[in-house]
């Protein structure tokens, strides 16, 4: 039976070569790729960089030839038509590898990302694409695809152990030299070319026979209705809730919920397609119910997610992380309109609409990368008009000193532009060519690498810096954050381990080091309980249904004005300043006095540690004791 298994798994093999011949090349050459990567990393920068760039180019090539193949044999393509569309995916691969350049552009990171995402989607639709009939068809040929994927992950992963197992074994029983790349070798070849051909091998051969095909896992219908819409409900009772309570305080929202409203869309959305197959069986009405109950919830949020977007846009400007959440905003919005007033419903635009809106996002005038550049310069700019930096709207050196939230602006914003998009994102705010500076400090970088024997380039990284000090340097910008500067002290009770002589109850020692104390009920007086808590800038002590909040900061007040021993030491000064050290003070500095319902209360603070910023105090730990007297 095993040898039957071996040679079945051969035979499949086998087949998806001759099936699938141009996408069994790319991942080859993707492999020894990899392989060269691996072993010449650490001796040559030009290795490295076109290594990174063959794998991508590859990858993005066995997709597009993958996608050719699918729509050839579902049209019924002739030989010429097919052998057209393999040339054009020859062609977007090496057009590609020589675009990105990720050693060199950063953002080149990103781009392939969203290119591969882009082009998975593309997969999964390509060959239903004007068969509106064949819906069924288009569900199960993902579902195939998804599943031989899950199952191609497991054979790799066993097959990967079991090999390291082995040369292991062999390493230590023959004293054989097997260093760690040729097990990151041996990852490359069963993670690419494995990988591609167990999931090549398990493609339907006749795609129209998939529209017939109704077979439905049930551990799938299980997986959903009691794992993805469980979650889905719990993230939309959350979020309303949410809602209500920034409607009732007219607050703003917080950051986090944007992703809390992507989360739940995902798992709608997710939810939806995995049991879309079942919502014409009767049992199973529910499932139509739930999709359109799932938008018209949606429609609140999607209100919640533009405010929350909006309010960051127009304090901070977009940033590429914003433009892709205010994309997915705009694009769920679309869907959720799609899916509410269509009679259609056709799943299918779901990835095609999601795969064209990620192209659009990734390369162009309208790109993620040329709207956020124009945004943060647009911002720099501001804020050098305000502060009168500005000279026939170019910058001139700062001689004078700026407030604080300029300062830090301009920090932030000069080197945001410099580190992502280069020094000449900067062309239009100073005088020089920014070109030949760039070229210059090239220059001058690749001299000092001359002990790489010539093999070495310059990293984006180094580049990046070199430019950010020649710009910090010439127009004499500012380089420390005023809002970082941080002083942090730890203040002790002078003879802490003695206390006063107290007439109490109770005694109840605090110690939020751990975090069993930050809001745990601590002790049991006369079947009371009582509860500390500790937040940034206040304490709140709770016996039963009374409690009393009192603010740290005029605590930190008074301590700052005890004058610091000599026994401080500062940390030094980098791009922050901070200073530590250790405070002894007298007792009745540290003594708090207070009542809580029918219970007088005093606390003995024996350490404090807290900081302060240019804005902010806040504690971080405090230990010491309460004493505790019960009225009469």
């Amino acid at each position: 039976m095993k040898l039957t298994s071996v040679q079945n798994l051969l035979s499949e093999i086998s087949r998806a070569c001759k099936r699938f011949p141009v996408e069994v090349i790319f991942a080859i050459i993707a492999c020894i790729a990899a392989t060269t990567l691996i072993h010449n990393e650490d001796k040559s920068f030009s290795v490295s960089s076109w290594g990174w760039r063959v794998m991508m180019a590859c990858n993005i090539g066995l997709l597009t030839s993958f996608a050719s193949s699918l729509y050839s044999r579902y049209r019924n393509l002739d030989k010429k038509g097919t052998a057209i569309l393999y040339l054009l995916s020859l062609t977007i691969s090496v057009t590609f590898l020589f675009i990105l350049n990720p050693m060199e552009q950063e953002r080149d990171i990103v781009r392939f990302f969203l290119i591969s995402f882009s082009l998975h989607l593309m997969v999964a639709f390509v060959a239903f694409i004007g068969k509106a009939g064949d819906t069924n068809a288009f569900w199960q040929f993902n579902k195939t695809m998804f599943l031989r994927f899950l199952a191609g992950v497991l054979y790799s992963a066993v097959l990967y152990g079991g090999l390291c197992a082995a040369m292991g074994a062999t390493k230590f029983l023959f004293n054989i030299d097997i260093t760690w790349k040729s097990f990151m070798t041996l990852f490359a070849w069963i993670a690419i070319l494995f990988q591609t051909l167990f999931f090549l091998s398990g493609i339907p051969v006749d795609l129209q026979k998939l529209q017939d095909d109704h077979a439905y896992p049930k551990g799938l219908k299980l997986f959903t209705q009691y794992v993805l819409i469980p979650l889905a409900i719990v993230y939309v009772v959350i979020l309303l809730s949410y809602e209500v309570k920034i409607l009732v305080e007219w607050n703003l929202p917080k950051g986090l919920v944007s992703s809390l409203i992507l989360g739940y869309a995902v798992f709608g959305i997710l939810s939806f397609l995995l049991i879309y197959p079942l919502r014409k069986q009767e049992e199973n009405k529910w499932i139509v119910a739930y999709n359109r109950t799932f938008y018209y919830l949606l429609i609140p949020l999607l209100a919640l997610l533009f405010v929350s977007v909006y309010t960051r846009v127009q304090k901070y400007g977009i940033t590429e992380e914003r433009y892709f959440l205010i994309i997915l905003a705009l694009w769920l919005a679309g869907i959720t309109a799609y899916f509410l007033l269509s009679r259609k419903q056709n799943i299918l635009i779901i990835p095609l609409s999601l795969s064209l809106v990620t192209i659009a996002g990734t390369y162009g005038p309208l790109s993620a990368f040329n709207i956020a550049e124009r945004s943060q310069l647009g911002q720099l700019k501001e804020v050098l008009e305000k502060n009168k930096l500005l000279n026939k709207g170019k910058l001139k050196p700062i001689t004078s000193k700026l407030d604080s939230a300029s300062n830090d602006r301009v920090i932030h914003l000069s080197r945001y532009m410099v580190e992502e998009y280069g020094l000449s994102s900067l062309q239009p705010l100073l005088n020089q060519d920014l070109e030949l500076v760039t070229d210059s400090i090239k220059e001058k970088l690749e001299l000092t690498e001359n002990k790489y024997g010539g093999n070495r380039r310059t990293h984006s990284w180094d580049l990046r810096n070199a430019e950010r000090e020649w710009l910090e340097k010439n127009y004499k910008l500012p380089v420390e954050y005023t809002d970082y500067s941080i002083s942090y002290r730890h203040i002790k009770a002078d003879n802490g381990n003695v206390l006063p002589a107290v007439n109490a109850d109770f005694i109840v020692l605090i110690d939020n080091s751990s975090d069993l104390y930050q809001a745990t009920t601590l002790a049991a007086l006369d079947k009371d309980s009582l509860t500390f808590r500790l937040s940034d800038s206040s304490m709140t002590i709770g016996i039963e249904k009374d409690s009393i909040s009192r603010s740290l900061i005029p605590i930190i007040n008074r301590l700052e004005k005890v004058k610091p021993s000599p026994e401080i030491k500062g940390s030094g000064k980098t791009s922050r300043i901070e200073t530590t050290g250790n405070l002894v003070v007298p007792r009745a500095s540290l003594t708090e006095e207070f009542k809580i319902g029918k219970y007088n209360i005093r606390f003995y603070i024996n350490e404090i540690n807290y900081r302060i910023s240019s804005h902010a105090k806040a504690t971080g730990r405090i230990e010491g004791v309460l004493m505790i007297k019960k009225q009469e």
